[in-house]
């Protein structure tokens, strides 16, 4: 964990530095004036829980970070992006009981395409609508179980997802203190707000009862014979994406976000459930020219 912080601080103030070079020193690619394209890149950590009443009845909660890599694309009529991202974390659980607890991996690839409700931008909010789908893999290491050292959830989703924004303009000031002065050129902030509801599902998972599981050395993650169909219910999963974008002058962005996401999994045989809170700092690095009819 501690080397995991320490390269996260290092790709911070690299990419800090990055965010602030100038525009004439930047190279442009898909310049296309009427879209605003983007390359994401982010770091974040918080707390993850997870409890699988397949293998233990007890609720295993502990730190995590990681850090995910994406692309883009606004317009004022339309939105897509396209992200993935690792996750590393350990969980623990205070029961005298506990094995060890657990070294947890997830890793996500998400993709949106949305539109924009209100094309004349009669509100003062903006507000987009549209599909969402994602792929998440969450496994579960503990060597000291000898029932079920090794646990996963696969996930695939298709469903519904909105986004919804507000920016406002902070004007320019000087501060002049004895001898030190200071500009603050004029800026832009947005609030924005985001969630994504999947509807229709494919998940895989252990049953944690069947011998190939654990003793053959089968677990194939992909083997078509496990997979699942499934509709909200029994598989639930939600992301909720609060943040606030601070426009740099050179027309980057820098992201400051609150994640909070939940899955579960009700099969017949066992119950697996799994939230994250993470904190994001998400740097967006503009590919083109600035689309002037996306400007808030």
């Amino acid at each position: 964990m501690k080397k995991g912080l320490t390269f996260s601080i290092i790709l911070f103030l690299s990419l800090s530095a990055l965010a602030q070079t100038p525009e004439n020193k930047r190279i442009r690619i898909l310049n296309h004036s009427d879209r605003s394209n983007y390359l994401l890149t982010y770091t974040q950590a918080g707390l993850h829980k997870t409890l699988d009443q397949g293998v233990s009845p007890l609720l295993y909660k502990g730190a995590i970070i990681g850090a995910g890599l994406g692309f883009r694309s606004e317009k004022s009529n339309r939105i897509w992006d396209l992200t993935g991202d690792f996750n590393y974390g350990t969980t623990t659980t205070e029961a005298k009981s506990d094995f060890g607890g657990f070294q947890n991996y997830h890793v996500s690839i998400d993709a949106q395409y949305l539109w924009n409700l209100d094309y004349q931008n009669s509100y003062p909010v903006k507000f987009y609508a549209g599909f969402a789908t994602n792929q998440t893999l969450n496994f579960r290491v503990n060597e000291n179980m000898f029932n079920a050292s090794f646990g996963y959830d696969v996930i695939s989703g298709f469903g519904v997802s909105a986004f919804t924004s507000k920016s406002f303009n902070i004007k320019g000031f000087d501060i002049n203190l004895f001898r030190w002065f200071a500009r603050y050129h004029p800026h832009k902030i947005t609030v924005e707000y985001e969630i994504d509801l999947p509807i229709l599902f494919s998940y895989i998972r252990p049953t944690y009862v069947v011998i190939e599981n654990f003793v053959d050395g089968n677990i194939d993650l992909y083997d078509p014979e496990r997979a699942e169909f499934a509709t909200i219910g029994t598989v639930f999963q939600l992301k909720s994406n609060l943040g606030l974008s601070y426009h740099l002058r050179n027309q980057n962005i820098i992201r400051f976000g609150y994640l909070w996401q939940y899955y579960s999994i009700d099969p017949e045989y066992s119950r697996v459930q799994g939230a994250t809170h993470l904190f994001q700092i998400q740097f967006k690095f503009q590919l083109n020219k600035k689309s002037l009819d996306h400007e808030s």
